[in-house]
Order: C-alpha cells, then sequence, then structure tokens
C-alpha cells in the first residue's frame, strides 16, 4: 500500500456515519481479531501474538471509561487505538469527526486519545480493506513482515512475499482487465497490436500483459498488486517491461528496437508509486526507445510504430514524398549519420529537422548548382520559412534554368519582338496563368501591341471577359495571330525562333 500524508479535516459528524462508526466500534468490545492478521507465515515467534495479549488484557477495562481514557494517552500506538475505539464504544454519539482521504475514499474517524492518526483510522475502519492496512503498518515495517488485506481478512505471511491464492484471485479480479488465464499468469491482448505491458508479480509467479490498445488511461496493474500488501522496503515486488511492437516493413523480420524492453528506472518508480496509468507508462517507454535507439548496434529508420530497420529509401517512400521532395531527402538522410525515429512525420518535417546539418546537400541534389545551391541554403538560415518552400524553390528555379538554356538568346530585339519573348518564356517557366497575368499587369496603350495580347490571352484560353479592353480592329487581327501565338508557346527549343520571327512578320513589325 502506497503510504502518502493522510490529509484530514475537522467537520460535524453526518447522523448515519456517526452512527456507523460507533456500531463498529463495539463490536472491538469483543476482542481484537478485526485488526491482527490472520498467520500463514512460519516465524519463530509471530510479533501479532505479543499484541493480541497486550489487547486482551486492555479488554478488561471496556466498560472503564477513565481507565479507557488513561490507556488511550499512554504507552505505544497499536494499544492507543484500540483503547480510543473501546472508549468511543462507551459513548453514543460522535459529534465532531475527522475526515482522512485514504486511497480513493474519504473516512471519517474520531479523535481520542493520543494514537497517531493512521492507527485510529486502522482501528476504527477494520472493515476497510485499505483503511485497516494502517492499524498494523508500523508492525509490519519494523519487523520485515509480508501483509496482504483482502475483503474480510488480513493475512500475514511473515517474511515470504508470496501472496495468499485468494489474495493473487481478487487482486486480478479489482483490475477490470478482460483477462484470459495463460500458462504462466493472465493476459488481455489485441491479436493486431504488438505493443504490450507485461507486469511480473514474482513472488506469485505469475505475469500480467495487457496490450496497448486494451490498456486503460485510468487503471494501474502495479498499484492495484501493491496497495493492498505490506512489504519490506528492500523487497523486489515487480518486475515491469514494454514491449515496443515496431512492425517492421519488411513484414518477415523483427524491427531491432523491439529488444529495448527494459523500462526506465525513473518511469517504473513513477509507475509502481501509482503516478502513471498503464497507457502511459507503454506510451513513455515508447518514447524513450525513439530516443534512446542509439542502443541498438545499426542506424534504423521508424515512423510511428513502423520500422525500417536501416532502409532508408522505404523510409523515405512511406513519407510518399513527390519527385523534387524525393532527391532532396535521398541526399539529406545519405549525408546524416544519426537514428532517425518519429513518431509521426511527413517529406517537409524531416527535411525541417534535420536542415542545418545537411539542408546544402539536398539543395545540390536538387539544383545540379553549387553556387545557387549554396545561396539558397544561406538564405533558407535566416528565413522563418519552412526548409520544404526553398527547396521547391530551388526545383523550380532549376527547371526555369534548363527550359530557358535550351532557348536561343538575343541581344537586340525590337519592342514588340521583346514582349513576345517575354510572354513565350513566361509561359515555358510558371505556365498559362503567370503568362496571362504579365500580359494584363503590362497592357501597353500602344496599337502595336494591342492585336498581340489579345492574341496571347486567346492562345492561353484567357480571352474571354477582355474583349472589352481591345477595338473591333484589333479584336479582329489578334484572333488571325492566334494560331500563330500558339506556335511559339509550344514551339520544341529548335523552333522557337522561326516560330518568333513569323509571328512577329505576320504582326507586321520588325524583329
Amino acid at each position: 500500500m502506497k503510504r502518502g500524508t493522510v490529509r484530514t479535516k475537522a467537520r460535524t459528524a453526518a447522523k448515519k456515519k456517526e452512527r456507523e462508526l460507533i456500531a463498529r466500534v463495539k463490536r472491538l468490545r469483543d476482542g481484537p481479531d478485526p485488526v491482527i492478521p490472520e498467520c500463514e507465515g512460519e516465524c519463530r515467534k509471530c510479533p501479532f501474538e505479543k499484541w493480541r495479549a497486550r489487547l486482551l488484557k486492555q479488554l478488561k477495562y471496556k466498560d472503564n471509561k477513565k481507565k479507557l481514557s488513561g490507556l488511550a494517552n499512554l504507552g505505544p500506538d497499536f494499544s492507543k487505538a484500540y483503547a480510543a475505539a473501546l472508549l468511543l464504544a462507551t459513548q453514543d454519539k460522535a459529534p465532531y469527526l475527522a475526515v482522512a482521504r485514504v486511497g480513493n475514499k474519504d473516512l471519517a474517524y474520531a479523535q481520542r486519545g493520543k494514537a497517531k492518526k493512521e492507527m485510529l483510522i486502522g482501528f476504527q475502519h477494520y472493515h476497510d480493506p485499505d483503511a485497516r492496512l494502517l492499524a498494523v503498518a508500523d508492525i509490519a515495517r519494523k519487523n520485515g513482515l509480508y501483509i496482504f488485506s483482502m475483503k474480510d481478512k488480513m493475512v500475514c505471511t511473515g517474511t515470504s512475499g508470496k501472496p495468499p491464492e485468494e489474495y493473487v484471485t481478487e487482486t486480478v479480479g479489482r483490475m477490470r482487465y478482460p483477462f484470459h488465464k495463460t500458462a504462466n499468469g493472465y493476459a488481455a491482448l489485441d491479436p493486431a497490436d504488438d505493443t504490450v505491458l507485461e507486469v511480473r508479480w514474482i513472488a506469485a509467479k505469475i505475469s500480467l500483459k495487457v496490450s496497448r490498445h486494451r490498456s486503460s488511461t485510468r487503471r494501474n496493474i502495479a498499484s492495484v498488486i501493491l496497495n493492498r500488501m505490506l512489504h519490506p522496503q528492500s523487497a523486489k515486488i515487480l518486475g515491469v517491461r514494454v514491449q515496443p511492437g515496431f512492425q517492421h516493413s519488411s513484414g518477415g523480420e523483427d524491427c531491432p528496437l523491439n529488444k529495448l524492453t527494459k523500462v526506465s528506472a525513473h518511469w517504473k518508480t513513477e509507475y509502481t508509486a501509482g503516478r502513471v496509468s498503464d497507457r502511459e507508462l507503454i506510451d513513455k517507454h515508447v518514447e524513450d526507445v525513439r530516443e534512446k535507439a542509439e542502443a541498438v548496434e545499426r542506424r534504423i529508420f521508424a515512423v510511428g510504430m513502423n520500422c525500417f530497420d536501416d532502409d532508408s529509401e522505404a523510409f523515405i517512400e512511406s513519407l510518399r514524398p513527390n519527385k523534387v521532395e524525393r532527391e532532396a531527402l535521398k541526399a539529406l538522410l545519405d549525408n546524416l549519420e544519426v537514428d532517425v525515429i518519429l513518431d509521426e512525420a511527413t517529406p517537409a518535417k524531416v527535411l525541417d529537422m534535420y536542415w542545418k546539418e545537411a539542408g546544402l546537400e539536398a539543395l545540390k541534389a536538387v539544383l545540379d548548382d553549387e553556387d545557387a545551391a549554396e545561396k539558397f541554403y544561406e538564405r533558407s538560415l535566416e528565413s522563418k520559412e519552412m526548409p520544404s518552400r526553398f527547396v521547391r524553390e530551388a526545383f523550380r528555379s532549376a527547371q526555369r534554368e534548363r527550359i530557358l538554356a535550351d532557348l536561343p538568346e538575343y541581344e537586340r530585339l525590337s519592342p514588340v519582338a521583346k514582349f513576345c519573348d517575354r510572354v513565350a518564356r513566361i509561359h515555358r517557366t510558371k505556365g498559362s496563368e503567370a503568362a496571362a497575368m504579365e500580359i494584363r499587369r503590362n497592357q501597353s496603350r500602344k496599337k502595336e501591341f494591342k492585336a498581340l495580347e489579345y492574341a496571347f490571352l486567346l492562345a492561353l484560353g484567357a480571352g474571354r471577359g477582355e474583349e472589352w479592353r481591345y477595338t473591333e480592329d484589333e479584336r479582329g487581327f489578334g484572333v488571325h495571330l492566334k494560331s500563330l501565338a500558339e506556335t511559339l508557346l509550344n514551339a520544341k527549343p529548335e523552333g522557337y525562333d522561326a516560330s518568333l520571327r513569323t509571328l512577329i512578320t505576320a504582326s507586321g513589325h520588325s524583329f
């Protein structure tokens, strides 16, 4: 049982609680057996026999209030608490009661004499499996005894930690899991879930297993085992391990991370103290495994519960990257020596996590130009934007450079030829919408541009709604030039110059 400070406060007693308390302590006038554990140990001399004899001597004063009042103020706490209970039994009322939190219950008790409040609670609530342990805790601790509290009784097994079968059965039932009996204990497993908490009850020689999907965010197997038993502080009662349950991408072999089943000392302490639930312990251990993968001898990639071992390509494919992201991620990971084990991941998240270490290599793979890659990388470090944005921008830049590199270069062009060339190049590098936007943004008042503007808008499929900007003659000439504008927009590099010259000549302008 977890031994913490018992918090108390005084309050006026409710009549029902008052009557129940007095009726309960009156039964102690028949003898102290309700607070004396049954003996199932093999001790040479039972410590509780000495205490039973002492309490039986007090019993002869059960009707002597003055004597009981004196006994409740003198001597060891165990005997003072019994005298206080007998004194309370002589009274018809207990108008003022203190209230203590024991486990998850508020228990009312009467303050009589000078015994410790834990002892008073234990004697006055001997019917409660949690509270009655408070009465014998000091004796058990001093003598290194194991005591098990069940629904109707307490049992002392002496210095042996092996619990009574009745305690095991009752305790497993209190866990409220859909357990079935196994060869070495009990299990509540989900066939589709390999993430499993195992609590080994060492002295009972049983193992209790529950899969994550069936585990509770409120229950704690260890607490249920421990909170109704007393044991020496140095005793090792439980073994706790968690099978992480990572699924290997190949489907055939086990993930190396699944060898890391030992729960950290910190989380084991938190768990056995009842401060984290079964589900929380499982999740905390899986988090620890992700952070401590260096214990595995080779590099590991994993996302969620999917393990890819040292296969970086399978890891990348699981992220469903586009072509550009795939190239960037491959270069990034090839230039890292760390394990990549994440709860969840996207291409953008992986790039962001390792950008400072290997982002430059990712950009080089996308750009094929070291100088340009370095410029993009320097910009990215100064920016608050996600690195994935710079990867996309770098790819588009490289794509534009490749497209434009295949086109002819002109030293001198007429204003009309320069306009047609600019629109055609924007269409190739940024698309139809950007080309149409360029035309609208730079619409000229000069008549020589009007028909060509309209011809390009028609060729780009963006002419609807633009008619009002042009005269009937300009629209008619634009329709005439539309097919030549389409030819230029879609021309192969080797036919680009001829298409541009043909369009300019047909429009009646010089090249």
